[in-house]
């Protein structure tokens, strides 16, 4: 972790920021960088500039030998001599890793923020009275800079999503640096943003071969996803690594990957859970996976109690609220972990890159009878008049928006109604120049925004418990196989991920047909039941009254209806239940962190 503000020494005062174990105070081309970091970053400087880097760059020997250093050389050297001769842009363009980094050279005009192209480092900034902040967490820079009010668009989003994307964070003139992007700091605090990486040109560029046999596909697809492992796992020098195995196709595919690395001791870990076993269980699917590619397996039981013990320690700490249901299932697991592990790897962005997700095909289906049923379309919205009102409002909204938009405007429709004064902005980037197919649309959606939330927990988690996460389904090469595969290697009838599927399927036969629930958790048999009195004591009138960001009388309505089993206003109480929850723990511990009353006690 590191916390930077950037300014003239009249406006940085002599006040320091308590954040990081190290503090440095430099003085640069007319102005002060006052610096915290943590010791597991990087921080390179001289008298015509500075770099921070945290992470790990992949590719770090070839480029050090590109521009004569040893291959020893601390990444803040590498990086700032890599800008000295190539320029910002063309840098960041060359790295190949994961992380978060910042760099201001007089050659280059300003100082520069940039992310891996995945997003898989966090990076946040903010402007305020001539003082550039940045840090990789967003709290740190609410709380040392005094701007800890709640940006309600960005809660809306979090409501819609389970996470706040970039650019967004939970604070109001706070932002996060998107995947891919690199933000410009230049004269007169004018910021400018600029993509170095578009995951959507690789789809554009990579043309999928009509010609192409599946056998070759799958060649393709494993070489890439080895070859992706393979470096993760040379940045670490070998050790004891763990798998966490769910029972489904991702996990299993790694395990085989995995499992063909000579000298590399593999545990795989999945979760267990005491209440409804039977329908979140997946720990029989797991345990023949393990068995089958000769992996170590430990099956971790989990019980609501046992949550309940450390939920505020779980989803308070978090730099930002978390409602991705995963999470403190994710942290009692990394908790449980092995001592020795110095690394974690999950098949985060299988789904995003061969469809995975059912909705896909449902999408798929709607957009076919869409265009089959076009002629018939323009007869009735000439007739419209004639329909019952509510018909024709419903009819009008479906031809307007296509499907996957339609039930995210009405989800944002009722968010607008239940957080106070908030507008939610549903502008998505353009995702249809990769393809005019709805669904392919809607996948490019997931491939920018969902994995943000899918890899950011893990991150997160993993750095806490003093491990390294790796997601190296989240990897150009494996990005660019995906985008040269034929349609129907992806997704076919009532077959999804069928590449992968016949991948593993070779190796177990029965592993593609095995009952699969995704990674589910019973959050909400933990709400009815061991989290109850504190759900009741946040949906208390005096307690949302006080707090003033969410209305009341819709708060209740989606209560009950979450307690009497119902859904309203096409969105799902359950949901929004576990979303409300986790966030008030959140703003608890925020507000306990930074000396404000939250009124938030039970």
């Amino acid at each position: 972790m590191f916390l930077g503000r950037f300014g003239s020494r009249g406006n940085l005062g002599k006040d320091v920021p308590a954040e990081g174990v190290n503090f440095t105070r430099i003085f640069i081309e007319r102005a002060y960088l006052d610096i915290h970091y943590d010791s597991d970053v990087s921080f390179y400087y001289n008298k015509y500039g500075f770099v921070i880097v945290e992470g790990m760059i992949y590719n770090k020997v070839e480029l050090c030998q590109a521009v004569g250093l040893r291959t020893s050389t601390g990444y803040g050297e590498l990086v700032y001599a890599l800008s000295r001769k190539l320029g910002a842009e063309k840098t960041f363009k060359r790295l190949d890793g994961k992380f978060a980094i910042v760099f201001f050279s007089k050659d280059n005009g300003g100082l520069f923020l940039a992310v891996d192209r995945f997003g898989e480092k966090k990076l946040s900034y903010s402007l305020k009275n001539d003082i550039f902040w940045f840090s990789t967490s967003s709290s740190a820079i609410a709380r040392s800079s005094n701007q800890g009010k709640i940006d309600r668009n960005a809660l809306g989003m979090y409501f819609v999503h389970n996470y706040i994307c970039a650019p967004f964070t939970i604070f109001e003139n706070i932002k996060k640096v998107s995947p891919g992007e690199n933000v410009q700091f230049g004269k007169g605090g004018v910021i400018q943003q600029n993509l170095y990486f578009d995951v959507t040109e690789i789809y554009i560029n990579e043309k999928a071969g009509r010609d192409m046999k599946f056998e070759t596909a799958e060649g393709l697809v494993e070489e890439a996803l080895k070859a992706s492992v393979k470096k993760r796992l040379r940045m670490i020098g070998g050790g004891h690594t763990a798998l966490f195995l769910s029972g489904g196709i991702d996990s299993c595919l790694l395990g085989k990957v995995l499992s063909e690395m000579e000298g590399v001791p593999i545990t795989a870990y999945t979760a267990s859970f005491i209440e409804d076993a039977g329908k979140y269980d997946e720990s029989k699917a797991a345990k023949i996976i393990a068995n089958h590619y000769g992996l170590e397996h430990k099956i971790v039981s989990i019980e609501g109690e046992q949550i309940k013990r450390s939920i505020d320690q779980i989803l308070g700490c978090s730099d930002e609220p978390m409602a991705n249901k995963t999470y403190p299932i994710i942290a009692w697991l990394m908790q449980s972990a092995d001592d020795d592990l110095k690394c974690v790897f999950t098949g985060d962005g299988g789904d995003e890159l061969f469809w995975g997700y059912p909705l896909y095909q449902r999408i798929n289906r709607m957009q076919m009878i869409y265009m089959f049923t076009y002629p018939l379309s323009r007869i009735i919205s000439k007739s419209e008049r004639m329909l019952p009102k509510k018909i024709s409002n419903v009819y009008s909204a479906v031809r307007e928006f296509p499907p996957e938009q339609f039930l995210q405007y009405n989800t944002a429709h009722s968010i607008k109604r239940i957080i106070k004064k908030t507008d939610i902005d549903f502008s998505y980037p353009d995702m249809n120049k990769v393809s005019n197919l709805w669904f392919k649309g809607k996948n490019m959606i997931d491939l920018y925004y969902g994995t943000q939330a899918a890899i950011r927990k893990w991150n997160d988690l993993s750095s806490d418990n003093g491990m390294i996460h790796f997601s190296p389904m989240l990897d150009v090469s494996v990005v660019s196989a995906s985008a040269k595969l034929k349609d129907s290697f992806k997704i076919k009838r009532n077959d999804n991920k069928v590449i992968l599927r016949k991948m593993v399927s070779r190796d177990i036969q029965k592993i593609g047909r095995l009952p699969k629930h995704g990674f589910g958790v019973p959050v909400s048999e933990w709400l009815k039941g061991s989290f109850r009195e504190r759900l009741d004591f946040y949906t208390d009138k005096a307690f949302v009254d006080k707090q003033n960001l969410f209305d009341f009388d819709m708060l209740v309505h989606m209560k009950e209806g979450f307690l009497n089993g119902t859904s309203s206003y096409i969105y799902n109480t359950v949901a929004f239940m576990w979303d409300y929850f986790v966030f008030q723990i959140w703003y608890e511990a925020f507000c306990s962190r930074n000396n404000k009353d939250s009124d938030a006690k039970v």
